[in-house]
């Protein structure tokens, strides 16, 4: 493992990891998240955080947080500022400002539990073609072909990934060859953006891992869909996996059947969100 200096002249062992944080008014929550970080058993980050025209004291909690840990911690932060774009836009800001070997999405609601840096790394530095990898998140149990939590690695084909979306933003860690390749997140994306990304990545010959623990809380470990903010819009969540379909069909990646099947899939899955999202509602 190489070691490397961050500004704070400490020394770590291992390669350096940009985690990119778009903050919009998340002055409840930001501070907790960058708490995980400095938690992690592994440690050489570089912080990117970008906020995105937040309204609130965000920015201003922020620099606090920095400027108390300059001299103590061994993690280096950046905060950037655009005008309020998106967190498409704000995440793709992060990318082209990341310098780290390996690249960790996280938002400003989350949270990483301890290990989950340091588990995901070992993987990825034992396996040099696995170029992506993410994990559970609160305390989900995720099925591959007849096994739950006995079998912990799996890989992930494009293929599975048009029936489920494995992948949570906060749980992914991936090479910078990705970006080198330029694929970000599609910018007029506001639904499904980040299934969108997974699948390019995919498209383009990358190859995609699940460690199945539980190694994130998102969204201070709300459900992932029909709770609050954009998971909540259903309806624009089903046409954004739609648009996805479409771009993976267009791409010959899967033929007309299999796309008219998954098209039929997704409703399905829809209408079974519709209703469980009335049932949490009415408890």
């Amino acid at each position: 493992m190489q070691t490397k200096t961050n500004n704070t002249g400490n020394l770590y062992a291992g390669p350096l990891i940009s985690v990119i944080i778009p903050v919009f008014n998340a002055s409840q929550t930001i501070e907790r998240t960058l708490e995980s970080i400095e938690n992690q058993t592994y440690k050489n980050f570089e912080v990117i955080l970008v906020n995105d025209g937040s309204t609130d004291d965000s920015c201003e909690i922020i620099t606090r947080y920095i400027n108390a840990r300059t001299n103590s911690s061994g993690i280096s932060y950046q905060l950037l500022h655009q005008v309020n774009k998106g967190v498409s836009v704000a995440r793709n800001f992060g990318l082209r400002s990341a310098t780290g070997a390996f690249v960790a999405l996280l938002d400003a609601d989350d949270e990483w539990l301890p290990e989950k840096t340091e588990k995901q790394l070992a993987v990825l530095q034992n396996d040099p073609q696995i170029d992506l990898i993410g994990t559970n998140f609160n305390n989900g149990v995720i099925f591959f072909s007849g096994y739950a939590k006995t079998k912990k690695l799996h890989l992930v084909t494009l293929k599975q990934l048009l029936y489920k979306n494995f992948f949570a933003t906060p749980t992914i860690i991936y090479r910078r060859a990705i970006v080198e390749k330029d694929i970000f997140f599609n910018e007029g994306m506001k639904f499904m953006e980040d299934q969108n990304y997974w699948m390019r990545i995919c498209l383009a010959g990358f190859s995609c891992a699940f460690l199945n623990e539980n190694l994130v809380i998102a969204g201070n470990g709300k459900p992932p869909f029909g709770h609050a903010g954009l998971s909540s819009n259903l309806p624009a969540m089903e046409k954004g996996e739609l648009y996805n379909l479409r771009h993976v069909y267009e791409n010959k990646a899967i033929g007309v059947v299999e796309y008219n099947f998954l098209k039929l899939f997704s409703t399905l899955k829809f209408l079974r969100r519709l209703f469980i999202s009335s049932l949490r509602k009415n408890v």
